[in-house]
């Protein structure tokens, strides 16, 4: 069953593996994806009317977007579109004292997705992803801590995190759902883990990544440390939703 038109705003590491793995030749009668690559087409050139949208666009520089010269015509063809699958964070949450955090939990006010995930889902029927961290073999926190040969933060902190097949299955399930599922939803592998854990599963792995440590308790490192606090422990009920279950259930299940 084709669903029409799919446009990927960003494209990226996510629509790479969604490609790859799990939407189908027939899922969409065309795919197109606007980035800021010079080949890429441009918003004015796309005719978004009844298109699928997923936005994966990096909010970094969303509000640097935002405030350009071509937001009306972005926000244009956004508001044609027939539903809209827009990627955003977990980091907009305040938490930080290890408590559990939902959907209605407080947020940072001005954290540039919360703007973001206002604007576009005014437009368009809208599904948002508050994503946890991603991670596959080639991207995650162990890449970050292996060229960097130690991990920030205390111990204790949790980090919530999930595997990008796990983010690209429930992705494609809602693209190509039938019915338009709209709301806010965090997205996580619903297990929290502690940052020494996870070095502990890297230092197993051996050979370069055995030689990752940790912050040490004292000077310059513990204010980095102090900065993390306990973290927040991340729930998902998305998968229930779809009746979906994640592959990778812990960063631990990760093979190096």
């Amino acid at each position: 069953m084709a669903f029409g038109k799919l446009i990927v705003w960003g494209g990226g590491h996510l629509f790479n593996c969604l490609s790859l793995s799990f939407l189908k030749n027939e899922d969409f009668s065309k795919v197109l994806v606007i980035s800021r690559s010079k080949s890429s087409p441009k918003w004015n050139e796309v005719l978004c009317d009844g298109a699928t949208i997923l936005v994966t666009r990096p909010f970094s520089t969303w509000l640097e977007e935002r405030m350009g010269d071509g937001w009306p015509q972005v926000r244009q063809c956004l508001a044609k579109a027939n539903r809209i699958v827009m990627i955003s964070s977990t980091g907009v949450f305040s938490e930080v004292g290890g408590k559990e955090v939902t959907e209605e939990s407080p947020l940072i006010a001005d954290h540039p997705y919360v703007f973001a995930e206002k604007d576009i889902s005014q437009l368009a029927p809208t599904c948002v992803l508050r994503c946890a961290g991603l991670y596959d073999e080639s991207k995650g926190p162990h890449r970050y801590y292996l060229k960097n040969k130690r991990m920030p933060g205390g111990g204790e902190a949790f980090v919530n995190l999930l595997h990008y097949d796990d983010l690209s299955k429930l992705v494609a399930a809602l693209l190509t759902r039938k019915t338009v599922l709209t709301g806010i939803f965090n997205v996580s592998d619903n297990h929290p883990t502690r940052r020494g854990e996870i070095l502990s599963c890297i230092n197993n792995w051996g050979g370069e990544w055995a030689s990752i440590e940790a912050f040490s308790d004292g000077g310059e490192d513990s204010q980095v440390g102090a900065t993390l606090a306990l973290g927040k422990k991340v729930h998902c009920k998305l998968w229930d939703e779809l009746s979906i279950e994640p592959k990778y259930k812990k960063f631990t299940d990760l093979k190096i």
